[in-house]
């Protein structure tokens, strides 16, 4: 039976890579990356498909040896094992524990990756809008700059504040009423 193996760091890297959001000032560029990320997202996706598909195998393999073990032992009567009790006995066999275990980890792979290869493909989708927008003169540099520059002013003051976490009161009554 094969193990499965999960491709963290490749996950990581491309789950990461969408959390960086849209740049519009290199449109270009996510336009011309977005392709082939998407289809190494879909490669893996489909590998992960794969890996599922010979764990659902090994997992009916060992459940059928396991099984033919289990019929081939008698009770205390000297009586075979009834199917009733092969079904009951054969979830709780090493193998099949270890064949399930294997096999949920494979179905869960399948589950991220699809999410994933959703994501970029939503991804996609959007800087296509963006682009057709940007086009269209609905945006422009200008305001992707200006976004830009209240992302930075909004990190500034994040960073002020935790510097100076409690900064000191204001004094009442400091202004002359005039």
């Amino acid at each position: 039976m094969p193990i499965y193996i999960f491709h963290e760091e490749d996950y990581v890297r491309l789950r990461d890579g969408l959390k960086k959001g849209i740049d519009e000032l290199r449109l270009d560029d996510e336009l011309l990356r977005q392709p082939a990320s998407m289809q190494e997202v879909a490669e893996h996706c489909a590998g992960a498909v794969r890996d599922r598909d010979i764990c659902k195998h090994d997992l009916i393999l060992a459940e059928a040896e396991e099984a033919n073990k289990l019929r081939r032992l008698t009770d205390d009567n000297d009586k075979p094992f009834s199917e009733a009790r092969v079904n009951r006995e054969l979830p709780l066999t090493k193998s099949v524990q270890k064949a399930t275990a294997v096999m949920e980890d494979a179905e869960h792979s399948v589950r991220i990756w699809s999410a994933l290869t959703g994501a970029y493909s939503d991804l996609g989708s959007a800087i296509r809008r963006i682009a057709d927008l940007t086009t269209a003169g609905y945006l422009t540099p200008s305001s992707a700059m200006r976004d830009r520059r209240d992302d930075i002013n909004e990190l500034r003051q994040q960073m002020k504040e935790k510097e100076d976490p409690d900064p000191p009161l204001k004094q009442r009554g400091s202004r002359r009423n005039g």
